[in-house]
C-alpha cells in the first residue's frame, strides 16, 4: 500500500515498445515542465517513499513529476530476470513518448543509481532533454556487475546467473551482462 501524506498522485499504466505495462504514478502541475524519475537496479517507483515526497515537493515548486517502474520492476508487467539497460533504455523512452503526448516540452530526466545510467544513456540519443539529475550513477558497467557475479559470465544468453551484493541475491540472464558489453556511457565525456 501506498501511503501519500499530499498532493494528488494518478496511477497510469505506458505500454512499453515490448507490449508491456509500465506502472506510473503522476503529479501534475500546470505547466510545461515534467521531472521522469527513474528509480535503481531493485528499487521502485516510489523509492521507500523518497521518490513520492520528492515529487510532492517539486509540485509545490509548479513542476510535474512521473514516477515509474521499468519493466520486470515493482508493479510493472515483466520479469526481473530479464532486465538490460537497452530494456530500461527503451521504458524510459516510452516514458518520454507519453510526457511528449502530453504537450510537455521541458523534460527532465532524474535517476538513480542504474536507473541513473539509463538517464544518462537515454539523453545521449535525445538532444531535446532539458537536463539530466542523477545520484550515484554507475558508468563502467560492465566492471562494476562483473564484480557481484557468482561467476564468469558465459553461456546462452537465457541462462540465469546469479549476483550477490548488499541488497541480497539477483538472479539475471547472462543477456543482462553481454547487453551492458554494448554500452559505453563515458563515449563523448572522456577519452578512456
Amino acid at each position: 500500500m501506498i501511503f501519500i501524506r499530499t498532493g494528488n498522485w494518478n496511477k497510469l499504466f505506458i505500454k512499453n515498445k515490448a507490449g508491456l505495462q509500465l506502472s506510473t504514478l503522476t503529479i501534475e502541475t500546470p505547466g510545461d515542465t515534467i521531472v521522469v524519475v527513474c528509480h535503481g537496479f531493485t528499487g521502485s517507483k516510489e523509492g521507500g517513499g523518497r521518490a513520492l515526497e520528492m515529487g510532492e515537493a517539486l509540485a509545490g515548486k509548479g513542476l510535474s513529476t512521473v514516477l515509474f517502474d521499468f519493466a520486470g520492476c515493482g508493479d510493472s508487467e515483466g520479469q526481473f530476470e530479464d532486465i538490460s539497460l537497452t530494456g530500461h533504455t527503451d521504458d524510459l523512452e516510452s516514458v518520454v513518448t507519453w510526457c511528449r503526448q502530453k504537450n510537455y516540452s521541458n523534460i527532465i530526466l532524474n535517476g538513480r543509481s542504474f536507473g541513473g545510467s539509463t538517464a544518462i544513456k537515454y539523453a545521449s540519443r535525445d538532444s531535446d532533454i532539458k537536463a539530466v539529475c542523477t545520484w550515484a550513477a554507475v558508468t563502467r558497467l560492465e566492471e562494476l556487475f562483473n564484480k557481484f557475479a557468482s561467476q564468469e559470465i558465459t553461456g546462452p544468453p537465457d541462462q540465469l546467473s546469479t549476483i550477490h551484493g548488499d541488497e541480497g541475491t539477483v538472479y539475471l540472464k547472462n543477456k543482462f551482462f553481454y547487453d551492458l558489453k554494448q554500452h559505453n556511457l563515458l563515449k563523448g565525456f572522456s577519452k578512456t
